[in-house]
């Protein structure tokens, strides 16, 4: 005789692919007849926008526009110039036979970026940028065994229990941001903007309803130039920003958010008290991944206290996610240079690539530091660093990683600096689950009962009171009613009455 167990299942979805995409880009540009001649490179500042992410018959097709400004100094060494380039980019991820109804994050990156004169008044560009791709499909997940009643049968199930992270909704919502931020009456008055950063910080999620409240900073930092100084000024910007995205469920435990910019606009503007002040128009896609935890029954094991039985397992995988956690890695830095520095007039930094992973948090930074030789002619140093930590050693999930702060101060011919960068992970837990499926019974060759004392005195061992049960033809509960149970019984003189 078969005998099948059915499962209760909820629907959610599943993180069904995790990839990473690289592609590297070369611009040339010329600088226009208006600039002075190229004495040596400074910065390179690339910031990509988000265009589209497309499924196509093999796999994901996601497109960008890389932006790179590029600052030099001149042959005079008395003032510094930009340059600006652009170029579309296209990073396709392979899926095999992917389904249409498969949703896609990504998350987009620059891993480095170089530029070289090529002579004086021509530079070339090669910029290393890379997407993440987290694709997610629906599917029904097993919540709960249902066991009929079988024990009038002599037959035993042991059940177990277990938690997990399913995945109950994944949407996204475009949006805009418009804000004016005031330049501060401290700073040379900007006349051109060279350059602009904007990173959206999540601080807070709230579930209202079936919909997800997000709350958090919109941060910028824009660099300018101004008549009032011969090189460029970094200002910083901060503005509270909140979105109400509808996800269409009403039980969420926690909740992954990704902002990436699809478009920018900004432009100086003149302000009634006649001050600088930066118009701002941000426009954005949130992507945002709901959670929940749920509690899971399973059958790991079951008996015949009449008849031989075979086991039928099914086994499936599931994923346990910790809400995210905060790491700091900090570096510091001694960077000689080939002349005494007088004074550090402006620190460009470049947040690359973020790994996590074996026991270890990776983040590259490169600087692109101007600053006043002893001579009073301005002169650059670029440096990439490696910075890193320990973390845990488990499976993790890279959330977010920013530039926390950093600073150089000149100390002769050198610069000594000190980077802090934050990174969010989330431990990861994944875990096979062996279920029974069915049990065969052969009813053709039973066991012989009558052989069978009636109660059987054991000391128990190391066995559980589910084992000695199993193996002495019982039931866990008659044995824990006739010897009163209560804690360990390793050691103990036991009473196993037979159950048929």
């Amino acid at each position: 005789m078969d005998i099948n167990f059915e499962t209760k299942t909820v629907q959610a979805f599943r993180e069904c692919s995790r990839q990473i995409k690289r592609s590297q880009l070369s611009m040339e540009s010329v600088v226009p007849d208006v600039n002075d001649d190229i004495g040596r490179l400074y910065a390179v500042q690339p910031s990509l926008l988000l265009k589209s992410k497309d499924l196509t018959t093999h796999g994901a097709s996601v497109t960008g526009e890389l932006s790179v400004a590029l600052l030099y100094i001149n042959e005079l060494e008395n003032a510094v110039f930009d340059l600006h380039l652009s170029q579309s980019f296209t990073l396709d991820f392979d899926m095999t036979e992917p389904d249409p109804n498969t949703l896609t994050q990504i998350r987009l990156f620059v891993g480095s970026a170089e530029a070289r004169a090529l002579n004086p008044r021509k530079v070339s560009v090669t910029v290393e940028v890379g997407g993440e791709l987290s694709c997610y499909t629906e599917e029904a997940c097993r919540v709960d065994s249902l066991v009929p009643a079988l024990e009038q049968s002599g037959i035993y199930t042991r059940q177990e229990h277990t938690a997990c992270t399913l995945i109950n909704a994944v949407c996204e919502k475009t949006f805009v941001v418009n804000e004016q931020f005031p330049f501060s009456g401290g700073k040379p008055t900007p006349e051109r903007l060279v350059s602009q950063k904007v990173d959206f910080r999540v601080n807070d999620r709230q579930l209202i309803g079936s919909k997800v409240l997000i709350k958090g900073n919109i941060c910028v930092s824009v660099c300018y130039l101004s008549e009032e100084a011969t090189y460029p000024i970094t200002a910083d910007f901060s503005a509270p920003f909140s979105q109400l995205i509808d996800i269409g469920e009403e039980s969420m435990d926690s909740c992954a958010v990704r902002i990436e910019a699809t478009s920018v606009y900004f432009s100086l503007i003149d302000t009634i008290g006649g001050e600088k002040a930066l118009d701002a128009e941000i426009h954005a896609v949130a992507q945002v991944v709901s959670r929940f935890r749920q509690e899971v029954t399973y059958l790991s094991d079951a008996y015949s206290n009449r008849y031989p039985s075979t086991l039928n397992f099914d086994t499936w995988s599931m994923i346990s996610l910790d809400p995210s956690e905060r790491m700091v890695i900090e570096s510091d830095e001694r960077i000689e240079l080939p002349e005494d520095c007088a004074d550090v007039l402006s620190v460009i930094s470049t947040l690359g690539q973020c790994t996590i992973g074996q026991g270890k948090a990776e983040a590259a930074v490169c600087f692109d530091i101007l600053y006043r030789g002893s001579q009073g002619t301005l002169a650059s140093a670029r440096r990439m660093i490696s910075a890193s930590a320990a973390c845990p050693s488990q499976p993790l999930n890279l959330c977010d990683v920013r530039l926390l702060d950093s600073y150089y101060r000149p100390d002769g011919n050198f610069l000594i600096g000190r980077t802090s960068i934050e990174v969010y992970y989330e431990r990861r837990e994944e875990r096979e689950i062996e279920s029974v499926a069915s049990m065969s019974l052969d009813e053709d060759n039973p066991f012989d009962l009558m052989r069978i004392p009636t109660v059987t005195a054991v000391r128990a061992d190391r066995e559980s009171v589910w084992e000695l049960a199993r193996r002495y033809h019982s039931s866990t509960a008659q044995i824990e009613a006739l010897n009163e149970i209560d804690g360990s019984i390793r050691g103990k003189m036991l009473l196993i009455p037979k159950v048929i």
